[in-house]
């Protein structure tokens, strides 16, 4: 299984993603800007300009656990006194998302979230969304040895 966590902050047009960082009192894992041209991975694709900005803070990396709660409270952690920031931040026009993703290792099982994470949760006014993935549905049965699903 592999897993982690991003809260995602989407702000209105007008709203640099700096401005969130100050906000918020916390550095990104990574943002971008309307406008700015994203980077390219050939020279024949021509550059594009990103089409909204986007603040993201990843436990990817930072979190060394395939327990999603674990990534969650690293998150958590980090938006400790910052409930009313964030409520600003989306009386200003911003979304704000807890995104996990999330890869099944056998295709049963899941992530499981405490009670205390999911009221830290509706405290900070997140929506929470899970990515899933099985990358071995119809490729290979689970490595557990169970059959695989059908699909």
């Amino acid at each position: 299984a592999v897993t982690y966590v991003t809260l995602c902050v989407y702000p209105p047009a007008e709203m640099p993603p700096a401005e969130i960082t100050g906000r918020l009192g916390i550095e990104p894992t990574r943002s971008t800007r309307k406008g700015e041209l994203r980077p390219v991975s050939t020279r024949r694709v021509p550059s594009r300009a990103w089409t909204r900005s986007t603040w993201f803070l990843s436990s990817e990396g930072k979190v060394a656990s395939r327990d999603v709660r674990r990534h969650i409270d690293w998150i958590l952690a980090h938006l400790t006194d910052r409930t009313l920031t964030l409520a600003e931040l989306r009386a200003a026009g911003c979304e704000t998302v807890l995104s996990c993703y999330w890869v099944s290792a056998s295709g049963h099982g899941g992530p499981m979230l405490w009670p205390e994470q999911l009221a830290r949760l509706s405290e900070c006014g997140l929506e929470l969304w899970f990515d899933v993935y099985c990358p071995w549905i119809g490729d290979a049965p689970p490595r557990s040895g169970h059959p695989a699903p059908a699909v």
